[in-house]
């Protein structure tokens, strides 16, 4: 769950620096590799709020299309969208996919993945109600510096008879193309920029 809050929101200081992190830059970071690709300012381009609140079914579709239609595929393999949501906002997308068959059934037409454009819809608790982030994930450059390392400890809390474990793993990483992302928010609110993270006490 740590690994995927940084993916989305990571502020890039001890940990990866997120996708909507990228996004919402406004200027160039001092941190900014020379030999990266050019930097573009995505902040309006890619963060949108749009408002979902009259239209339904098809209509509902088409305009969620047109906005997530502006990331960008070069570079990517081309398939491997995905997008990131709380269980709310994938149920408001799921409500407005649901039809009657011709036996009088109540189907829907999709489970684990977007409609219409396809890619693996992952469920994040800590996202924002109406915020969907995502686009091709290949594109993603995510490096594990060190592994995961579990320990445990019966002293911390002696006292209170209670056993601590201790999970630690260090990861780097970066969209490599900001252009190929997207979040915005289905409810005419900005999407959320940032998240807080819990305090990393070894660093």
């Amino acid at each position: 769950m740590a690994v995927d809050k940084a993916i989305i929101y990571g502020t890039g200081t001890k940990m990866p620096v997120g996708i909507v992190t990228r996004l919402a830059q406004t200027a160039k970071p001092s941190s900014w590799d020379a030999n990266a690709p050019t930097w573009v300012d995505l902040h309006e381009t890619n963060i949108k709020a749009i408002d979902m609140t009259d239209v339904v079914a098809e209509e509902f579709f088409a305009e969620l299309m047109l906005n997530i239609g502006i990331i960008d595929p070069a570079y990517s393999n081309g398939t491997n969208t995905f997008w990131a949501m709380n269980r709310k906002t994938r149920m408001a997308i799921l409500a407005n996919a649901i039809t009657v068959n011709a036996a009088g059934a109540i189907v829907a037409g999709f489970n684990a993945t977007m409609p219409v454009e396809g890619g693996d819809i992952v469920e994040l608790p800590f996202m924002s109600d109406g915020d969907i982030v995502g686009g091709f994930g290949s594109l993603y450059l995510l490096a594990e510096r060190a592994g995961s390392q579990l320990a445990a400890s019966e002293h911390v809390k002696f006292i209170e008879d209670q056993t601590v474990f201790k999970g630690t793993a260090r990861y780097d990483g970066m969209p490599v193309r900001g252009q190929a992302f997207v979040a915005l928010n289905i409810n005419n609110t900005d999407p959320a920029t940032t998240k807080v993270f819990a305090t990393d006490a070894a660093n």
